[in-house]
């Protein structure tokens, strides 16, 4: 979207829904709703999309579930309508960090694999990696580590070809230390080793205190599942004293969730309820059932590890009423997603749809409607197009020019309809002709047609001219009103090179033409081959 095609009040609009989309939801929601108003009036569907999507990107930022989904449905309808690729992607992308924070991991992976797809296709590089991110954890967390590494891995190509700032090395020490957790769990303890020196020497000085201590998370697995508990309790510690509420803890929370899971096989109980302390109001916050059954599955196993059965009976039992309401939440996720899928489905096929009827337009804009060959407006592209190629490389070109033998007579005698089907017969020879040679055929315009050949020697060029007149004669097309013979013939005059510098397209065009008029005055149902200054000359029997 170009925000210099609208008037000041819609740019202002604009600029403040993208500026203040996280920080100020209630002011972003209102620059919505006037946008879409507006988008209404106008019948934009740009505009739409936008404020749509932007919506959902506040609903999902304030955890309401029901208004994400009813904005992203309306979102999708205008989205790809309009051209609006990137956001459109980011859709998918939402609805598969949505989907995996409500625990329907199928789900999720459908979302981000369809969305991988749509960001390659339209070339959103950006977008195709933040979603190979998430299919890694995804895999990761489904135990299929070697997966994980392969989504990890190219992500981490697109990062590490940007100019480096502070967002992307806060993105490749993320994916870093994702690498870290999948070595560990393979066993690749080395290479987890060398991964976390790379973090230290690549990322360290430009990420903030709370992206390290993901990275002391990774690093204290790494020494748990190595047997060095001194290390591992240096870092524990280290994590404990650093830890901060003050984070995003749908981006963090499987690092802490999987270092806490570790500390419940040892002996460090503050640290484990350190995390689990600092984690529990956040994941509250942000209302997610699913999560909060994570960190009460941890308490679960603490208790029932220490013998605390009070607490662990407790826990159980808001455990199976949180599961209750899960499944409330799991119906309505559901009944939500048929319904954004039935947009995405309505959503792509209106993209079919236009996109065959541009391929319609296209065709017709570039196709003779009589023979089906290309016109000569796609002549006249494709001829240049080939000739500075041919100019370029100093490879050979062949133009064909010729027209069916007193073609007029046969029009006036036999009538405009199988005068008609007479040129369909002869377009259908050029099209075998060009086909079997890897050429190109048009139609110049009423009995004129045109051949080009690419990479061919003379004796080639000579070859296809009389193959051709083969091919005609061969369809035995009555014309008892032709001087040359009784049946349907062609003229050619055939212009042949390498293009120099100071040639054109115009020039071998105009020599075969002239070729073709010299044919015709020594007898027609032939053909007339030669460079640009006749040095080289074939002329057919």
């Amino acid at each position: 979207m170009n925000i210099n095609d609208y008037d000041a009040s819609v740019q202002t609009w604009i600029r403040e829904i993208v500026e203040n989309s996280v920080s100020s939801p209630d002011k972003t929601l209102k620059f919505c709703n006037d946008l879409i108003e507006y988008a209404n009036e106008k019948q934009d569907v740009t505009l739409l999309g936008f404020g749509y999507f932007y919506c959902g990107l506040v609903y999902y930022c304030l955890n309401d579930g029901k208004n994400f989904y009813d904005s992203l449905n309306m979102a999708v309808r205008f989205l790809d309508q309009g051209g609006e690729y990137d956001l459109m992607a980011r859709c998918y992308n939402f609805l598969g960090i949505k989907a995996s924070n409500g625990g329907n991991i199928p789900l999720a992976l459908e979302y981000y694999t369809n969305g991988v797809k749509y960001a390659n296709m339209h070339n959103l590089k950006e977008q195709e990696a933040l979603m190979n991110i998430n299919l890694g954890g995804l895999f990761h967390r489904s135990a299929r580590y070697q997966e994980a590494q392969r989504y990890y891995k190219q992500a981490m190509e697109y990062f590490q070809s940007l100019p480096m700032d502070e967002s992307v090395h806060t993105f490749l020490l993320a994916l870093e230390c994702n690498r870290v957790k999948t070595f560990v769990a393979l066993g690749y303890f080395q290479l987890a080793e060398e991964a976390i020196a790379g973090i230290r020497e690549k990322h360290w000085d430009y990420v903030t205190q709370i992206e390290r201590n993901i990275v002391h998370c990774a690093e204290a697995i790494l020494y748990h599942e190595e047997g060095d508990s001194e290390k591992r309790n240096q870092c524990a510690h280290q994590i404990s004293a650093e830890i901060s509420p003050k984070m995003a803890i749908l981006d963090y929370f499987d690092d802490y969730y999987d270092y806490a899971k570790m500390l419940l096989s040892t002996d460090l109980a503050d640290d484990f309820w350190k995390v689990v302390d600092t984690i529990e109001p956040l994941v509250k916050d942000a209302g997610s059932t699913d999560l909060m059954l994570k960190i009460i599955s941890l308490k679960i196993h603490y208790y029932r590890k220490t013998g605390r059965n009070a607490e662990y009976l407790q826990a159980t039992g808001l455990y199976y009423e949180l599961s209750e309401l899960m499944e409330v939440e799991t119906r309505e996720m559901v009944n939500n997603v048929i319904n954004l899928r039935q947009s995405l489905e309505a959503a792509n096929q209106l993209r079919i749809q236009v996109e065959k009827q541009n391929q319609i337009l296209v065709e017709k804009s570039e196709m003779d409607p009589l023979t089906k060959l290309a016109n000569r407006f796609r002549l006249n592209d494709y001829a240049e197009e080939a000739f500075q190629e041919a100019l370029s490389r100093q490879s050979t070109i062949a133009f064909f020019i010729m027209d069916v033998d007193y073609f007029k007579e046969f029009n006036d005698n036999y009538g405009h309809q199988q005068g008609d089907q007479c040129l369909i017969e002869v377009a259908d020879s050029l099209r075998a002709i060009a086909e079997a040679h890897h050429g190109f055929a048009a139609r110049y315009g009423g009995d004129e047609f045109v051949l080009m050949f690419t990479n061919v020697t003379f004796e080639e060029t000579a070859g296809y001219a009389r193959e051709l007149r083969e091919h005609i004669l061969n369809k035995n097309i009555a014309h008892e009103f032709s001087k040359a013979i009784p049946q349907v013939s062609l003229s050619q005059g055939v212009c042949y090179g390498i293009p120099k510098r100071n040639s054109r397209v115009w020039d071998y065009l105009r020599k075969a033409d002239e070729n073709l008029y010299a044919i015709k005055q020594i007898g027609r149902n032939n053909f007339c081959v030669t460079d640009l200054s006749d040095e080289r000359k074939v002329t057919g029997e």
